[in-house]
């Protein structure tokens, strides 16, 4: 901690040259850009305060000091882990320095310069409604469910709470989820579906978050481990998290 604070209270100033060159928009960073989507990155270093600058997401975040739920999971599953968890946590891009030999199965090359950029196939949006809970008995039982792959999370999500589990069912048409405003402190979102299910934000759950929906406080819940989640019924509703 004493190497963090002094890093922060003594900074070494670099050169206006040498600002303009660090944070310069390279080729990568400009196709990033492009894609209007909500996602997340895997960095080539996870400290790269470049994605920060451009206000691009990165799944493993920019200071060594994270949030106890972040790191219980980092702990214990892994990132990168695996491709499942890269898509459970919405992370659409890997950046890397060079090609993979031979290609991947489950990536695909979208940007070819000095630094590459794959797309995950399959990544999970940033938010989505399931109408299906596997109940799991606390914490450690999801950390080892996610570790292992043992459910499906574009279609169903991990719930800790007591018995008995909320009522839901399948819709007979596809659900919808538009982005109406996404911000450090405040997310809304315009959620459509025939069917009662849960709203699932792939952002991390903290007590300080609050939602409503529709104009009413409702509960938020913690779901799959460290995300966040509000039970929907059938019907057009706007939800609205604020910090």
């Amino acid at each position: 901690l004493w190497i963090l604070d002094r890093k922060i209270m003594d900074p070494q100033v670099g050169s206006r040259q040498e600002y303009a060159e660090y944070f310069g928009e390279s080729p990568d960073i400009s196709f990033l850009k492009s894609d209007s989507t909500l996602y997340r990155v895997l960095p080539l270093q996870w400290n790269d305060a470049r994605l920060a600058a451009f206000g691009i997401a990165s799944v493993q975040g920019y200071h060594p000091a994270k949030p106890k739920l972040y790191q219980a999971f980092v702990d214990t599953v892994g990132i990168p882990g695996s491709l499942k968890t890269l898509q459970f946590l919405n992370v659409k891009y890997v950046i890397l320095p060079d090609a993979i030999p031979g290609g991947m199965e489950g990536v695909t090359l979208r940007h070819d310069g000095n630094v590459k950029v794959y797309e995950i196939d399959g990544a999970l949006p940033r938010a989505y409604l399931v109408h299906r809970l596997k109940a799991v008995r606390d914490d450690a039982v999801s950390l080892a469910t996610i570790r292992t792959g043992a459910f499906d999370p574009a279609h169903e999500a991990l719930w800790t709470e007591p018995d008995p589990l909320p009522l839901m069912s399948e819709p007979l048409v596809p659900d919808s989820v538009r982005t109406v405003r996404y911000d450090f402190n405040e997310a809304e979102f315009l959620v459509s579906s025939a069917a009662s299910g849960l709203f699932v934000l792939a952002d991390q759950w903290d007590p300080d978050w609050r939602v409503a929906v529709d104009g009413e406080r409702v509960r938020l819940h913690r779901v799959s481990y460290l995300m966040r989640g509000v039970l929907l019924p059938p019907g057009v509703h706007r939800v609205r998290f604020t910090y």
